[in-house]
């Protein structure tokens, strides 16, 4: 389907010269990437897209549907769990009391030597820092959607600047204010 029959799909486009100046602004960027996501958006209108998949019907030029269909969505991993993360900050606690408690004279006499406490200590607040988040909440580790949705939010974000210093503004307000971006993307009609 090109994109002059999509908008001819979709009488009930509010502004049909902005979104003839948008399918014009695709058009003069045929070889761009950002381009080409943007076409397979505007053929499934309002239908949240993984990244992933886009990226998949891109590469493979295979149809969107197809892509859906093979792509499984996991959870995210998280790096750590809360039973793990309630220990390791016992064990810090313990650690802290610990070297508290140690004679002041210790101290000057273990600062010079290895300190076996001290170095607990700062590997425990390592990971901590490490696996959560400054809210306290754990972190995940990266996944493929979110690897696949800022490559392809640059490559539209390229695209869109180039239009614009191009001089298409209209057409690159039209796509801005339809486009939703995220882990997934959506067209909105």
């Amino acid at each position: 389907m090109t994109a002059t029959e999509l908008l001819n799909n979709y009488p009930g486009v509010a502004d049909v010269s902005s979104a003839n100046n948008a399918l014009e602004l695709l058009n003069n960027y045929p070889d761009w990437e950002g381009t080409k996501l943007l076409n397979i958006l505007m053929q499934y209108p309002n239908t949240p897209i993984y990244s992933s998949v886009l990226e998949t019907a891109l590469q493979m030029i295979i149809p969107l549907p197809e892509a859906m269909a093979t792509i499984y969505h996991l959870a995210p991993v998280k790096m750590t769990d809360e039973a793990t993360l309630k220990a390791v900050k016992k064990r810090l606690n313990q650690l802290i009391a610990q070297k508290a408690n140690t004679p002041s004279h210790h101290h000057s006499v273990t600062s010079s030597l290895h300190n076996p406490i001290e170095d607990e200590i700062q590997s425990l607040t390592q990971y901590i820092k490490e696996t959560t988040l400054p809210t306290g909440g754990i972190k995940c580790f990266h996944d493929e959607d979110r690897a696949a949705y800022r490559r392809q939010s640059a490559a539209i974000r390229r695209l869109l600047a180039q239009a614009e210093k191009d001089g298409h503004h209209e057409a690159v307000a039209y796509i801005k204010h339809h486009l939703f971006q995220g882990k997934q993307m959506r067209w909105e009609q």
